[in-house]
Protein backbone atom coordinates (compact mmCIF):
# COMPACT_ATOMS: atom_id res chain seq x y z
CA UNK A 1 0.00 0.00 0.00
CA UNK A 2 1.59 3.55 -0.96
CA UNK A 3 -0.06 6.75 -0.79
CA UNK A 4 1.02 10.25 -2.49
CA UNK A 5 3.10 12.63 -0.56
CA UNK A 6 3.26 15.90 -0.15
CA UNK A 7 -0.42 17.23 0.36
CA UNK A 8 -1.92 16.71 3.49
CA UNK A 9 -5.37 17.92 3.22
CA UNK A 10 -7.20 15.96 1.11
CA UNK A 11 -8.09 12.14 1.84
CA UNK A 12 -5.51 9.77 -0.37
CA UNK A 13 -6.49 7.34 -2.29
CA UNK A 14 -4.76 3.82 -1.67
CA UNK A 15 -3.23 2.05 -4.08
CA UNK A 16 -3.27 -1.67 -4.94
CA UNK A 17 -0.42 -3.75 -7.70
CA UNK A 18 -2.45 -6.13 -9.34
CA UNK A 19 -1.89 -8.59 -12.80
CA UNK A 20 -5.30 -6.59 -13.80
CA UNK A 21 -3.76 -2.83 -13.29
CA UNK A 22 -0.44 -4.09 -15.57
CA UNK A 23 -3.12 -5.27 -18.41
CA UNK A 24 -5.32 -2.35 -17.87
CA UNK A 25 -2.32 -0.01 -17.76
CA UNK A 26 -1.00 -1.24 -21.34
CA UNK A 27 -4.96 -0.77 -22.73
CA UNK A 28 -4.84 3.11 -21.78
CA UNK A 29 -1.32 3.75 -22.51
CA UNK A 30 -1.82 2.35 -26.11
CA UNK A 31 -1.78 5.61 -27.80
CA UNK A 32 1.16 6.74 -25.98
CA UNK A 33 3.92 4.11 -26.06
CA UNK A 34 5.69 3.07 -28.83
CA UNK A 35 5.93 -1.29 -28.99
CA UNK A 36 9.24 -1.77 -29.00
CA UNK A 37 10.84 -4.45 -30.63
CA UNK A 38 12.10 -8.02 -28.97
CA UNK A 39 13.55 -10.35 -31.31
CA UNK A 40 16.34 -13.30 -31.27
CA UNK A 41 19.84 -12.22 -31.22
CA UNK A 42 22.02 -13.95 -34.25
CA UNK A 43 25.41 -12.71 -33.12
CA UNK A 44 24.96 -12.48 -29.18
CA UNK A 45 26.84 -15.29 -27.92
CA UNK A 46 25.02 -17.87 -30.35
CA UNK A 47 28.44 -19.24 -30.74
CA UNK A 48 28.68 -20.33 -26.74
CA UNK A 49 25.26 -22.04 -27.07
CA UNK A 50 22.74 -19.47 -25.58
CA UNK A 51 19.62 -18.69 -27.30
CA UNK A 52 19.02 -14.80 -26.49
CA UNK A 53 16.42 -12.57 -26.67
CA UNK A 54 16.69 -8.81 -26.52
CA UNK A 55 13.81 -6.65 -25.68
CA UNK A 56 15.00 -3.15 -27.11
CA UNK A 57 13.21 -0.21 -24.46
CA UNK A 58 15.91 2.09 -25.34
CA UNK A 59 13.88 2.59 -28.54
CA UNK A 60 11.03 3.45 -26.61
CA UNK A 61 9.53 7.11 -26.46
CA UNK A 62 12.86 9.32 -25.06
CA UNK A 63 14.43 6.12 -25.06
CA UNK A 64 13.45 4.89 -21.83
CA UNK A 65 11.45 2.26 -20.20
CA UNK A 66 10.94 5.08 -17.63
CA UNK A 67 8.19 6.87 -19.68
CA UNK A 68 5.82 3.40 -19.21
CA UNK A 69 5.41 4.69 -15.51
CA UNK A 70 5.73 8.67 -16.12
CA UNK A 71 3.12 8.51 -18.43
CA UNK A 72 1.16 5.95 -16.79
CA UNK A 73 1.24 8.52 -13.31
CA UNK A 74 0.55 11.87 -15.19
CA UNK A 75 -2.94 9.96 -16.94
CA UNK A 76 -3.95 8.76 -13.62
CA UNK A 77 -3.40 12.38 -11.62
CA UNK A 78 -6.08 13.50 -9.21
CA UNK A 79 -7.59 16.77 -10.97
CA UNK A 80 -6.32 18.54 -7.95
CA UNK A 81 -2.84 17.52 -8.47
CA UNK A 82 -3.24 18.75 -12.67
CA UNK A 83 -3.60 22.40 -11.54
CA UNK A 84 -0.87 22.01 -8.54
CA UNK A 85 1.50 20.33 -10.20
CA UNK A 86 4.05 17.75 -9.52
CA UNK A 87 7.53 17.90 -8.46
CA UNK A 88 10.26 14.83 -8.57
CA UNK A 89 13.75 14.40 -8.15
CA UNK A 90 16.40 13.52 -11.12
CA UNK A 91 19.73 12.77 -11.20
CA UNK A 92 19.77 14.74 -14.73
CA UNK A 93 19.09 11.71 -16.82
CA UNK A 94 15.67 11.73 -15.93
CA UNK A 95 14.54 15.59 -16.31
CA UNK A 96 14.03 16.10 -20.11
CA UNK A 97 11.78 13.03 -19.70
CA UNK A 98 9.35 14.74 -17.13
CA UNK A 99 9.78 18.14 -18.76
CA UNK A 100 8.69 16.84 -22.05
CA UNK A 101 5.25 15.09 -21.01
CA UNK A 102 4.86 17.98 -18.10
CA UNK A 103 4.39 20.64 -20.87
CA UNK A 104 2.74 17.58 -23.74
CA UNK A 105 -0.21 17.26 -20.99
CA UNK A 106 0.28 20.62 -19.51
CA UNK A 107 0.52 19.56 -16.30
CA UNK A 108 2.83 21.74 -14.05
CA UNK A 109 6.00 20.08 -13.11
CA UNK A 110 8.58 20.88 -11.34
CA UNK A 111 12.46 18.78 -11.37
CA UNK A 112 14.82 19.02 -8.81
CA UNK A 113 18.39 18.32 -9.79
CA UNK A 114 21.80 18.29 -7.68
CA UNK A 115 23.51 21.71 -7.90
CA UNK A 116 26.77 20.22 -10.57
CA UNK A 117 23.67 19.72 -12.90
CA UNK A 118 23.37 23.88 -13.37
CA UNK A 119 23.69 23.49 -17.18
CA UNK A 120 21.47 20.84 -17.79
CA UNK A 121 19.25 22.83 -15.81
CA UNK A 122 20.07 26.16 -17.87
CA UNK A 123 19.23 24.14 -21.01
CA UNK A 124 16.11 22.47 -19.92
CA UNK A 125 14.69 26.08 -18.84
CA UNK A 126 16.09 28.10 -22.67
CA UNK A 127 14.47 24.29 -24.20
CA UNK A 128 10.78 24.67 -22.10
CA UNK A 129 10.19 28.65 -22.20
CA UNK A 130 6.90 27.50 -20.16
CA UNK A 131 5.86 28.79 -16.78
CA UNK A 132 4.71 26.00 -15.99
CA UNK A 133 7.85 24.12 -16.43
CA UNK A 134 10.68 24.39 -13.40
CA UNK A 135 13.52 23.06 -13.15
CA UNK A 136 15.66 23.68 -9.81
CA UNK A 137 19.32 22.64 -8.82
CA UNK A 138 19.69 22.09 -5.40
CA UNK A 139 21.75 19.96 -3.04
CA UNK A 140 24.94 17.97 -3.21
CA UNK A 141 23.83 14.80 -3.08
CA UNK A 142 20.18 13.07 -4.10
CA UNK A 143 19.52 12.76 -0.06
CA UNK A 144 19.48 16.97 0.12
CA UNK A 145 18.08 16.95 -3.66
CA UNK A 146 15.39 14.58 -1.89
CA UNK A 147 14.59 16.77 1.65
CA UNK A 148 14.56 19.84 -0.41
CA UNK A 149 11.56 18.04 -2.97
CA UNK A 150 9.69 17.09 -0.12
CA UNK A 151 9.54 20.42 1.60
CA UNK A 152 8.33 21.97 -1.66
CA UNK A 153 5.49 19.24 -2.19
CA UNK A 154 4.26 20.15 1.26
CA UNK A 155 4.30 24.15 1.12
CA UNK A 156 3.39 24.57 -2.19
CA UNK A 157 0.90 21.06 -1.99
CA UNK A 158 2.39 19.43 -5.07
CA UNK A 159 2.29 15.78 -5.86
CA UNK A 160 5.58 14.38 -4.85
CA UNK A 161 6.34 11.86 -8.00
CA UNK A 162 8.87 8.65 -6.79
CA UNK A 163 10.33 7.34 -9.56
CA UNK A 164 11.01 4.36 -8.52
CA UNK A 165 8.66 3.11 -6.12
CA UNK A 166 5.43 5.16 -6.20
CA UNK A 167 2.49 2.36 -7.84
CA UNK A 168 1.72 4.08 -11.05
CA UNK A 169 5.34 4.16 -12.03
CA UNK A 170 5.68 0.22 -11.25
CA UNK A 171 2.13 -0.70 -12.70
CA UNK A 172 3.27 1.35 -15.84
CA UNK A 173 6.89 -0.02 -16.35
CA UNK A 174 5.41 -3.51 -15.71
CA UNK A 175 3.78 -3.02 -19.17
CA UNK A 176 7.21 -3.83 -20.63
CA UNK A 177 6.80 -7.11 -18.86
CA UNK A 178 3.59 -7.62 -20.72
CA UNK A 179 4.19 -6.96 -23.86
CA UNK A 180 7.22 -8.53 -24.17
CA UNK A 181 5.88 -12.13 -23.20
CA UNK A 182 3.11 -11.66 -25.85
CA UNK A 183 6.17 -10.92 -28.36
CA UNK A 184 7.75 -14.27 -27.35
CA UNK A 185 4.37 -15.98 -27.17
CA UNK A 186 5.08 -17.11 -23.54
CA UNK A 187 7.88 -19.01 -25.02
CA UNK A 188 10.90 -18.17 -22.84
CA UNK A 189 12.34 -20.10 -20.50
CA UNK A 190 14.43 -17.48 -18.49
CA UNK A 191 13.96 -13.93 -18.13
CA UNK A 192 17.27 -11.67 -16.97
CA UNK A 193 16.31 -8.69 -14.95
CA UNK A 194 19.47 -6.32 -14.24
CA UNK A 195 19.52 -3.69 -11.40
CA UNK A 196 21.01 -1.25 -8.96
CA UNK A 197 18.63 -1.09 -5.96
CA UNK A 198 18.30 -3.65 -3.41
CA UNK A 199 14.54 -4.76 -3.56
CA UNK A 200 14.12 -3.06 -6.91
CA UNK A 201 10.44 -2.36 -7.59
CA UNK A 202 10.85 -2.50 -11.42
CA UNK A 203 12.06 -6.02 -11.46
CA UNK A 204 9.77 -6.92 -9.13
CA UNK A 205 6.77 -5.46 -11.17
CA UNK A 206 8.06 -6.76 -14.64
CA UNK A 207 8.76 -10.48 -12.81
CA UNK A 208 4.95 -10.35 -11.79
CA UNK A 209 3.57 -9.76 -15.62
CA UNK A 210 6.05 -12.49 -16.44
CA UNK A 211 4.78 -15.23 -13.87
CA UNK A 212 1.46 -14.11 -14.54
CA UNK A 213 1.81 -15.07 -18.23
CA UNK A 214 3.99 -18.11 -17.49
CA UNK A 215 4.88 -19.27 -14.09
CA UNK A 216 7.07 -21.78 -15.35
CA UNK A 217 9.68 -18.78 -17.03
CA UNK A 218 12.55 -18.74 -14.37
CA UNK A 219 13.12 -15.19 -13.59
CA UNK A 220 16.50 -14.60 -12.47
CA UNK A 221 17.83 -11.11 -11.13
CA UNK A 222 20.87 -9.42 -11.31
CA UNK A 223 22.39 -7.16 -8.96
CA UNK A 224 25.45 -5.11 -8.95
CA UNK A 225 27.68 -5.53 -5.29
CA UNK A 226 27.62 -1.74 -5.63
CA UNK A 227 24.19 -0.47 -4.89
CA UNK A 228 22.96 2.78 -5.48
CA UNK A 229 24.31 4.31 -2.22
CA UNK A 230 22.40 7.59 -2.44
CA UNK A 231 18.56 6.23 -3.98
CA UNK A 232 18.87 4.06 -0.84
CA UNK A 233 19.77 6.38 1.30
CA UNK A 234 16.26 8.26 -0.41
CA UNK A 235 14.26 5.20 0.56
CA UNK A 236 15.18 4.83 3.31
CA UNK A 237 13.74 8.29 4.22
CA UNK A 238 10.14 7.52 2.43
CA UNK A 239 9.81 4.67 5.72
CA UNK A 240 10.15 7.58 8.29
CA UNK A 241 6.75 8.45 9.73
CA UNK A 242 7.46 11.80 10.43
CA UNK A 243 9.03 12.72 7.45
CA UNK A 244 5.99 14.80 6.30
CA UNK A 245 5.35 16.24 9.80
CA UNK A 246 2.04 14.62 9.96
CA UNK A 247 1.19 11.37 10.70
CA UNK A 248 -1.44 10.43 8.37
CA UNK A 249 -3.41 6.76 8.59
CA UNK A 250 -1.45 5.01 6.30
CA UNK A 251 1.93 6.06 5.64
CA UNK A 252 3.75 6.10 2.03
CA UNK A 253 6.60 3.14 2.32
CA UNK A 254 8.97 2.16 -0.25
CA UNK A 255 9.18 -1.08 -1.30
CA UNK A 256 5.60 -1.84 -2.32
CA UNK A 257 6.12 -5.24 -2.96
CA UNK A 258 8.49 -6.41 -0.68
CA UNK A 259 6.61 -9.21 0.08
CA UNK A 260 7.03 -10.36 -3.28
CA UNK A 261 9.89 -11.16 -5.07
CA UNK A 262 10.63 -13.88 -2.39
CA UNK A 263 7.43 -15.76 -4.61
CA UNK A 264 8.68 -14.07 -8.05
CA UNK A 265 12.22 -13.99 -8.40
CA UNK A 266 13.49 -17.45 -8.76
CA UNK A 267 17.66 -16.66 -7.97
CA UNK A 268 19.09 -13.53 -7.30
CA UNK A 269 23.18 -13.03 -8.89
CA UNK A 270 25.32 -10.54 -7.61
CA UNK A 271 27.98 -9.61 -9.62
CA UNK A 272 31.41 -6.78 -9.61
CA UNK A 273 31.30 -3.91 -11.54
CA UNK A 274 33.90 -4.40 -13.28
CA UNK A 275 32.56 -7.28 -14.78
CA UNK A 276 30.03 -5.26 -16.83
CA UNK A 277 32.99 -3.32 -18.25
CA UNK A 278 33.26 -6.26 -20.84
CA UNK A 279 29.67 -7.22 -21.07
CA UNK A 280 29.18 -3.20 -22.31
CA UNK A 281 31.48 -3.81 -25.05
CA UNK A 282 30.35 -7.54 -26.06
CA UNK A 283 26.90 -6.00 -26.51
CA UNK A 284 27.92 -3.09 -28.31
CA UNK A 285 30.51 -4.85 -30.75
CA UNK A 286 27.96 -7.75 -31.41
CA UNK A 287 24.61 -5.72 -31.28
CA UNK A 288 25.98 -2.17 -31.59
CA UNK A 289 23.80 -1.80 -29.01
CA UNK A 290 24.97 0.33 -25.35
CA UNK A 291 22.95 -0.34 -22.45
CA UNK A 292 24.18 -0.38 -19.24
CA UNK A 293 21.31 -2.45 -17.58
CA UNK A 294 21.54 -4.74 -20.36
CA UNK A 295 25.16 -5.08 -19.59
CA UNK A 296 24.68 -5.94 -15.77
CA UNK A 297 22.03 -8.90 -17.13
CA UNK A 298 25.29 -10.05 -19.62
CA UNK A 299 27.67 -9.96 -17.75
CA UNK A 300 27.19 -13.55 -15.17
CA UNK A 301 26.56 -15.48 -18.67
CA UNK A 302 30.03 -14.13 -19.78
CA UNK A 303 32.00 -15.07 -16.29
CA UNK A 304 29.98 -18.54 -16.54
CA UNK A 305 27.56 -17.93 -13.40
CA UNK A 306 24.65 -19.08 -15.86
CA UNK A 307 25.87 -21.84 -17.55
CA UNK A 308 22.79 -23.94 -16.86
CA UNK A 309 20.88 -22.03 -19.34
CA UNK A 310 23.20 -22.93 -22.80
CA UNK A 311 20.55 -24.13 -24.98
CA UNK A 312 17.75 -22.46 -23.85
CA UNK A 313 15.92 -19.32 -24.65
CA UNK A 314 17.18 -16.37 -22.36
CA UNK A 315 15.56 -12.67 -22.86
CA UNK A 316 17.23 -9.76 -21.35
CA UNK A 317 15.61 -6.19 -21.40
CA UNK A 318 17.62 -3.04 -22.64
CA UNK A 319 16.21 -0.36 -19.87
CA UNK A 320 17.85 2.66 -21.84
CA UNK A 321 18.00 5.64 -20.61
CA UNK A 322 17.54 5.22 -16.61
CA UNK A 323 18.62 7.71 -13.38
CA UNK A 324 21.22 5.18 -12.46
CA UNK A 325 24.23 6.64 -10.47
CA UNK A 326 26.67 4.69 -13.28
CA UNK A 327 24.49 5.31 -16.56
Amino acid sequence: ILIEKGLKTIPICENFFSFDKIHTAMYHMKDDITKTPCNQSLRLLANKGFNIYLKKELFQRMNSIKIRGVIYTLLNLPPFYKNTGVVTISRGNLASILCHYGHMLNIPMTVVIPQYMDDERNKLLNQYKDLSINVIAYGRNMLEVHEFAIALAISSKLFYLDLNDHPYMIIGQATMGLEMMRQVHDNIDAVILPTTIDGCNLTAGIALAIKERNSKVQVIEVQVVAIDYWLQKVRSRTTLCNELNFRPVTEYKACALENLPNCLIDEVITIDQTMITDAFECLSKSEGLRDYHAAIALAPILTGQLDKLKGKSVLIPLYGVTDSFIN
